[in-house]
């Protein structure tokens, strides 16, 4: 005796050419061929990018090399500034090159301030101004209170 056929399954004739030639498979073939071409895109791809990012990396650490080179050296300039503007300098270099200078006398030194110079304004070690005048000459109005007195012509012993 037959089963009965199952209600899930339709039975249909199977119809097969024998001559017919066997389908190649080149789906799979051009598949690979994308896929691999795909893989080399983003090897150079990101080879590029690394050799890119490389090159800027060693660009920033030269930048930031002569950066450094370049603080020394105001550094330095810095220093050499201070020194050069030294009490201490300047009189020592008065004596070796023998001007003639003499130390200012008391009540010749006066403060001065610098408008739009590095000290906004304020007093400054280094603004200082000798003024050469006669020991017998009175200080002037509003400095001590006194009348101007005679003037003698400006000029070094």
């Amino acid at each position: 005796m037959r089963a009965a056929p199952s209600p899930r399954f339709r039975r249909q004739p199977l119809h097969v050419e024998v001559n017919a030639k066997p389908n190649p498979g080149y789906g799979v073939a051009w598949l690979a061929t994308l896929l691999f071409l795909l893989v080399m895109v983003a090897g150079i791809w990101y080879v590029g990018l690394r050799s890119s990012s490389d090159n800027l990396g060693r660009e920033l650490q030269a930048k930031r090399k002569a950066l450094d080179v370049g603080k020394k050296e105001l550094e330095n300039l810095n220093v050499e500034l201070e020194r050069y503007t030294s009490a201490g300098y300047i009189k020592n270099r008065i004596t070796v090159l023998d001007t003639g200078l003499r130390d200012p006398m008391p009540g010749q030194v006066r403060r001065l301030t610098v408008e739009g110079g590095r000290n906004h304004g304020e007093f400054s070690d280094i603004s200082l101004a000798a003024f050469d005048s006669p020991a017998w000459r009175e200080p002037r109005p509003g400095l001590g209170g006194a009348a101007p007195a005679q003037t003698a012509p400006v000029g070094y012993p």
